[in-house]
């Protein structure tokens, strides 16, 4: 009888053991992993061929196994373009307007491009996403140059990501501006201050909206104004930099050509890489810290600093 008291104690602690680790599993179940994509590009003088072996991805500063790396070019999404013009620039942008139509005809085929001017805290589209290049060209106008104009130009820019088509094309965005938002003070025209900026930099990477911005001088707003064209600048960098695009200045006077940087831009964008990882799935969906590099001599790769990931399923 003792004997078979022990067996049944031994038994009952067995079973209440197994029922505390199926509670503890059904509380937090294992995230498990999700492959999340986001676009990369390569940049550098030299840019030789790059293989998903010589990509280092890490998500949260944890290495990630890369499950796919195919050029752009060769994948079968198409590009949207669209270009952000602020309407508080000054009217002098028109003489780069030759520069963009070119760079219009020297895209892609297969790309579709949009026109948006921003004013108001709003991106109006002049000519939606077309693969008619010419509908784009001719849907360049002169700015208003207001200085009234309300508004953040960063609420322009969610705007516009908010309203772009859910086609499953590459996003990149153009946005030609001053950067200078006085929307909320003077003070939060510094980038790390500007709950604007934050926001549409948020908004971006969720999007897979890449921004790439030039720097044009306001209509007559600030362009005495060394601090904020500075800041101006600093957040147009910003927003580049961390939704995986580039900033490009000449001064703080819009430059005499173009010509140089929208050369660079069409660069970037024959470089551009559709990556995808295997990413450490989260309980609910969120924004995780994430870096791409490469020990390539003389490559860099840019991508979002952040990239959304889902829930585990």
């Amino acid at each position: 009888m003792k004997y078979a008291r022990v067996v049944f104690l031994i038994t009952v602690f067995f079973l209440s053991s197994a029922i505390v680790s199926l509670a503890a599993a059904a509380a937090a179940p294992d995230t498990g992993t999700t492959p999340v994509s986001v676009i990369v590009t390569l940049s550098g003088p030299q840019a030789p061929p790059v293989t998903a072996r010589d990509v280092l991805v890490y998500q949260n500063n944890q290495r990630r196994p890369v499950i796919d790396w195919t050029p752009v070019t060769e994948s079968s999404k198409g590009v949207d373009f669209a270009i952000l013009i602020d309407d508080s620039v000054g009217q002098n942008i028109s003489l780069q307007f030759p520069d963009i139509r070119n760079f219009f005809d020297e895209l892609p085929a297969s790309s579709e491009v949009g026109v948006a001017y921003a004013a108001y805290g709003a991106a109006k589209f002049k000519q939606p996403f077309s693969a008619d290049h010419n509908l784009a060209t001719a849907a360049l106008q002169i700015p208003e140059g207001r200085i009234d104009a309300g508004g953040s130009i960063y609420q322009s820019v969610s705007d516009l990501v908010k309203h772009w088509p859910n086609d499953g094309r590459v996003r990149v965005a153009l946005l030609v501006s001053d950067g200078v938002d006085v929307n909320r003070g003077l003070s939060e025209t510094n980038p790390e201050l500007n709950p604007d900026l934050d926001a549409a930099i948020e908004q971006a990477q969720n999007a897979g909206v890449v921004f790439y911005t030039i720097f044009a001088g306001s209509s007559e707003r600030f362009e005495h104004n060394p601090v904020l064209n500075l800041n101006g600048q600093s957040c147009l960098s910003r927003l580049a930099s961390e939704t995986g695009g580039e900033a490009y200045f000449q001064g703080t006077h819009t430059p005499v050509t173009y010509r140089p940087f929208l050369d660079r831009l069409r660069t970037r964008l024959g470089r551009q890489y559709l990556l995808t990882f295997d990413a450490e799935a989260q309980r609910n969906p969120a924004d995780v810290d994430l870096r791409v590099r490469t020990e390539l001599p003389h490559v860099k790769l840019s991508a979002p600093s952040k990239v959304r990931v889902p829930a585990a399923q």
